[in-house]
């Protein structure tokens, strides 16, 4: 039981998903995060635009507090 209270999703638990999107020719970047909490490095995706400038249209997700992150980055 001690896992049924685990909030925190693994990176690479999104590898699976990446790998088959990247198999179709769509470029996928998956940012680490500090103890896998997004909301201890809003901005850690910042730089990831610059470093694929070709790239004209991004979506960005995450999980629980991830995807909430994902949203207030979206609006700013």
């Amino acid at each position: 039981m001690e896992n049924a209270y685990k909030i925190k999703v693994e990176n690479t638990a999104y590898a699976p998903l990446l790998h088959d999107l990247a198999e179709d020719g769509i470029l996928c970047v998956l940012v680490k995060m500090p103890c896998n909490l997004a909301v201890l490095d809003m901005n850690a995706a910042d730089s990831i635009p610059e470093r694929f400038s070709e790239v004209t249209d991004w979506y960005i997700g995450g999980h629980s507090l991830g995807g909430a992150m994902a949203a207030w980055i979206n609006l700013q």
